[in-house]
């Protein structure tokens, strides 16, 4: 209905009064920047892995790590300055293999039966006496996994048939980063021994993908 640039400033001003969408504003200002510091750090870390991975471990010890964070950080400049379309269409390149290749290791995981080949179960869907408070804080950090999704609001203004496009890229989204992450979590916490060794585990997806289908493919997703 509100073809703008404006975001959720835009719908909580509507909603809640422009106070409200003043402080919104400001408030998703604040995360972009630190938001951006967070992935250009992880950016560092995950290719520190893969460049282990192929004898290079320089990047994972000490304070190397932020010479790939600038270089993360020259790359996205760089496209940003660009255009928005040539960024998109390299991230939707990169995810779309990404996808594929976790889908595929979920898969093998899966079909080999887990960790020792004993550990696939439906179980890990269960609460398992987990207390509400446990939980909320599960459901908090899972937001975080398939957050985004609403992010094409931003673009209603440069969109072609924005009432059309934007709804259906929302929804389909929402619908499939919400598969892949449940998808996700089942065969990680099929792939490991225990949930104590998951949450140990500084690379879980690498660590399966290693363990159950190969080194490379591990380097692949790194």
């Amino acid at each position: 209905r509100y073809v703008n640039a404006g975001g959720d400033y835009t719908f909580a001003g509507i909603m809640l009064g422009p106070a409200i969408g003043f402080l919104v504003a400001w408030g998703w200002i604040f995360l972009g920047v630190t938001n951006v510091a967070g992935v250009l750090a992880q950016t560092a870390d995950f290719g520190g892995y893969a460049l282990s991975q192929i004898g290079l471990p320089l990047f994972t010890h000490g304070a190397w790590w932020l010479v790939l964070a600038v270089l993360a950080w020259a790359v996205m400049l760089t496209l940003a300055y660009r255009s928005i379309s040539t960024s998109v269409h390299i991230l939707l390149a990169i995810e779309g293999v990404a996808a594929i290749v976790v889908a595929v290791v979920g898969v093998i995981v899966l079909a080999k039966g887990g960790y020792g080949g004993t550990s696939f179960s439906f179980g890990y869907f269960g609460l398992h006496g987990v207390r509400f408070s446990g939980l909320a804080v599960g459901v908090a950090i899972s937001f975080l996994g398939f957050g985004g999704f609403e992010a094409a609001a931003f673009v209603g203004e440069e969109s072609k048939l924005a009432r059309r496009q934007v709804p259906v890229a929302i929804i389909g989204s929402l619908l499939f980063a919400g598969l892949m992450l449940v998808f996700g979590d089942w065969f990680l916490s099929v792939g490991f021994k225990s949930t104590s060794a998951l949450a140990a585990s500084p690379t879980p997806l690498f660590d399966v993908a290693s363990g159950e289908v190969g080194s490379g493919v591990a380097t692949l997703l790194a």
